[in-house]
């Protein structure tokens, strides 16, 4: 299957479902279908909030491509969630052996265990509450959308209430 590395927060955007249109400069050709894998790098000037990196989300298709002047907007609707797993690759289209992709309909706990292993946890956890406020606090409203679209309703809760109040 052909694969597309995305940006974070863009990958994880599409693979949620609240970025709908993946702009580019050149047209999809006969690619109708494709895994979205997020880049090794996050977007330049963004608050990285651990999302996975070089990792592989989801499967979406393209239903429509538009143009306007030299830009190709592909409007996409995800056709499911996979397995995560590592892929390494630069920025563009990376072909990808079908045998390792598999659907994952528990891919949220599958994503929480890429942020942070079991040591690292057990580590921090006495901390947890306060380094959870100073992230919060320094997190954009690009970050705080994939917090709202993945369910994690509790940190985009705490990131409302900090951002309402000035802090």
């Amino acid at each position: 299957m052909k694969a597309l590395v995305i940006r974070q927060p863009y990958a994880s955007q599409i693979m949620f479902g609240s970025k709908k249109i993946e702009y580019r400069s050149w047209h999809s050709g006969k690619v109708t279908d494709f895994l979205v894998v997020s880049s090794a790098k996050s977007q330049q000037g963004t608050f990285d909030l651990m999302l996975p990196k070089r990792t592989a989300l989801a499967t979406v298709h393209i239903d429509r491509v538009s143009q306007d002047d030299d830009i190709y907007a592909w409007h996409l609707t995800v056709t499911s969630w996979v397995k995560p797993f590592l892929v390494k690759g630069k920025l563009g289209w990376l072909s990808i052996d079908d045998r390792l992709i598999h659907q994952n309909t528990a891919v949220l706990a599958d994503l929480k265990s890429y942020r942070c292993d079991k040591i690292v946890s057990s580590r921090i956890e006495p901390f947890e509450k306060e380094l959870s406020a100073i992230a919060m606090s320094q997190m954009p409203k690009t970050y705080a959308k994939v917090l709202a679209d993945s369910g994690l309703d509790e940190l985009y809760k705490v990131w409302q209430a900090r951002h309402q109040h000035g802090y």
